[in-house]
């Protein structure tokens, strides 16, 4: 319950206008200790730094994403910028984010060689305030895009593996020696390969394919498909899912009883 109040506060903070189109701004940042406790000592080696990621798309910044340094206790937490001072100097941010507990962050930091920052945090929670130093990038611009590129359309399916503008040229490769070859191995029953099979269906438009695809994604969601360990198994299970799902959207029924 807290976690939900949390995330409805920060929603409600970041609501901001609709999106501009325009230069788009990145930027990295560690916060030195950020995630320690507030009276943890701010030199002591295992207190985990607050690693932050931040993108901003004309006049709108996007939703600021943040990680624990510890790999083994990972923590991810949400948020959005709230104020921001970006300048050829200095970069002043205060960023509000959510999770078990809400976080105010403060940051302060000087351009140092070209596009790297170093300066001073502040994070302020219930269980206290705590301060300390902060470095990180901003990133090198993204390349442009290329000549006649059309942004995905709201509904457009599929759009994850490729569009299906991309369609054509893949049936094309499919119908070469190599393509036939990997035509044959994809959709393996045993691995419980339901992306395999979804591609094939858009290659072909044979319905039985989609009809595989929802068979072995059915087999991924009971833990009955795929040689994966516990731990990989977290990833690999959603992924075949919900790529299958966006290849075969056409195809599996709007309600799936299973």
């Amino acid at each position: 319950m807290k976690s939900l109040i949390a995330g409805i506060v920060v929603a409600g903070a970041c609501a901001v206008a609709s999106a501009d189109e325009g230069e788009i701004l990145e930027i990295e940042l560690r916060l030195v200790g950020g995630l320690r406790a507030a009276d943890a000592p701010a030199d002591a080696p295992e207190n985990p730094s607050l690693l932050v990621d931040l993108t901003r798309t004309g006049d709108r910044w996007q939703r600021v994403w943040a990680v624990s340094s510890h790999s083994r206790k990972m923590q991810f937490l949400t948020g959005c910028v709230t104020t921001a001072d970006v300048s050829k100097q200095r970069v002043v941010l205060d960023i509000l984010l959510g999770g078990r507990t809400i976080r105010r962050v403060h940051v302060d930091l000087k351009h140092e060689a070209g596009t790297e920052l170093n300066g001073t945090y502040r994070v302020a929670s219930q269980s206290g305030t705590i301060e300390g130093t902060a470095d990180g990038r901003i990133k090198p611009p993204r390349p442009p895009l290329p000549p006649g590129f059309e942004p995905v359309k709201p509904g457009e399916r599929p759009r994850i593996l490729f569009r299906r503008s991309q369609v054509p040229v893949l049936k094309e490769k499919s119908a070469t020696p190599l393509g036939r070859v990997l035509f044959e191995k994809m959709g393996d029953e045993k691995a419980g390969d339901s992306i395999g099979a979804g591609v094939k269906y858009q290659l072909t438009g044979r319905r039985e394919f989609a009809d595989q695809a929802r068979a072995l994604a059915t087999l991924q969601m009971a833990g009955q498909a795929g040689r994966y360990s516990h731990r990989t198994a977290w990833g690999r299970r959603p992924k075949q899912l919900a790529v299958a799902y966006d290849l075969c959207y056409d195809a599996w029924p709007s309600r799936w009883d299973y």
